[in-house]
């Protein structure tokens, strides 16, 4: 009887360390009136690394991709019409494994910024052949392409001519990107973006197609942060190329490993949250890739944090996580911290400049909750993302805590001066109203204080318990 009697009490203490998570469903914002968007191309970094459509190309390259050698070849037509004709690979291309092994009618000329061939004014019909070194299992961080008897995944080559780049067999060709191999195209529209999901055959996906090119477009809706671009594609990549994912303009790529569950990640002591959404962010950032707006050098910091705030935000936002996973995630990511990180200095990012993504989210969280407390919930952080997208010229940051005051309806210059120019980090914005249970659970857990406070209480029930069973047995 008195085992049983301290083995039910051990129990209580046990159910007070482990009980579960009390969610509520997420309540997406309220979306915006305007719909406006842009043509992405003359955006684009690398103007001449394009493929541009057939009725605007004054050369037109056909590509066949070898499984067997696992090689990419590009075989030119409608030369005749042009005096000269450069292909062109950049050095960042070839630091990331792409390399041209064979030209014929080009003549290779060394160069300081890449492989650089001219067309020999003869050859009817060149061709370049590509294919990419360093792999598989290279563990490189910047492994971005891939060559294998699957698939295969490049960068559109650099032109001196307007060209047009499909396919003899089966591929897809983006603006930026080549993906080689059987692949299946899903769609979705928002308004005026049209957002397509590319997914070779050889990807294994750990959500479903329809599940991601929907969360896509409900972000692109959601996400009230200015004028989108007319079209995105997104990749779905596999092995051998790295985990998680990256964009250029309109165009980004995701590891099928990726998954929108966020509070998983911490386990393998990944911070990114959905690489999906936070690659799409990416492309919402119009003071990264547009022509009239930039960042200064102070607020380089911005564009990794956001797209580390809204990969949590956005999902959060729709059905695929709750106030509490938003809460988990940010309330963890406070306590993981890496050194004095300051912000506003990138050489204070600390190791691999991971600090931009995990203090700048923090921030960001805690910034998006002051907003909502001075307007009463009618402004967020989107307000603010949506000014600096239209902002004209670069955005110092002085500009951004104008933005602020604006958006804020107060001035906190002195708030985002201590935890952007100093290492200090401030409480993340927690929706602790939503989730009050599961907060005070990982208060008691996860701090020395609660663990003390718990087993003070634990002790007490079983010190009561003992003495009442002790009353019990006189």
């Amino acid at each position: 009887m008195r085992w049983t009697y301290f083995a039910a009490l051990l129990v209580l203490c046990g159910f007070l360390a482990t009980s579960t998570v009390v969610s509520d469903t997420a309540t997406a914002q309220a979306q915006s009136t305007t719909d406006s968007c842009l043509d992405p191309q003359s955006d684009i970094t690398l103007q001449n690394g394009v493929s541009v459509p057939r009725t605007e190309a004054n050369v037109t390259g056909v590509l066949d991709y070898n499984r067997n050698t696992q090689r990419l070849t590009i075989t030119y037509h409608n030369l005749s019409s042009v005096e000269e004709f450069w292909v062109d690979l950049s050095t960042t291309h070839y630091n990331r494994g792409v390399r041209i092994v064979n030209a014929t009618g080009f003549a290779n000329l060394s160069s300081d910024i890449g492989y650089s061939f001219r067309w020999d004014g003869k050859t009817s019909r060149p061709e370049v052949t590509l294919t990419v070194v360093g792999q598989p299992a290279s563990g490189r961080e910047n492994h971005e392409y891939a060559a294998s008897s699957r698939w295969g995944f490049f960068p559109v080559p650099s032109h001196s001519e307007a060209t047009n780049l499909s396919f003899a067999s089966q591929g897809f060709v983006g603006d930026q990107f080549i993906l080689a191999g059987p692949n299946t195209v899903h769609s979705a529209t928002a308004g005026c973006q049209d957002i397509r999901l590319i997914v070779p055959q050889a990807a294994n996906l750990s959500e479903s197609p329809d599940s991601i090119v929907n969360s896509l477009a409900s972000a692109s809706s959601q996400f009230d942060a200015g004028p989108r671009y007319t079209y995105v594609n997104a990749y779905a990549v596999t092995d051998p190329i790295r985990r998680g994912g990256a964009a250029e303009t309109h165009e980004f790529w995701v590891h099928d490993a990726a998954t929108f569950d966020f509070g998983s990640e911490f386990r393998g002591g990944v911070i990114l949250a959905n690489t999906w959404l936070h690659e799409y962010t990416h492309t919402r950032q119009l003071f990264t890739f547009h022509s009239t707006v930039d960042l200064g050098e102070k607020m380089w910091w911005f564009t990794e944090a956001s797209a580390t705030y809204y990969a949590v935000d956005l999902t959060t936002r729709q059905v695929y996580a709750s106030p509490c996973n938003y809460t988990y995630y940010f309330w963890n990511l406070s306590r993981r911290r890496m050194g004095n990180v300051v912000l506003s200095n990138q050489s204070r990012w600390g190791p691999h400049e991971q600090g931009q993504y995990r203090k700048g989210a923090v921030v960001l969280s805690a910034l998006d909750q002051r907003i909502r407390n001075e307007t009463n919930g009618q402004r967020t952080l989107d307000a603010v993302v949506y000014r600096m997208n239209t902002h004209n010229g670069t955005v110092t940051y002085a500009d951004f805590k104008q933005i602020v005051k604006d958006v804020a309806g107060t001035p906190l210059d002195s708030w985002l001066d201590t935890h952007i120019t100093t290492s200090t980090y401030p409480e993340p914005g927690l929706r602790k109203k939503a989730c009050r249970w599961h907060l005070a659970k990982q208060q008691l857990l996860y701090t020395n204080k609660g663990r003390v406070a718990l087993l003070l209480a634990c002790l007490i029930v079983i010190g009561t318990g003992y003495h009442i069973y002790q009353w019990k047995q006189n």
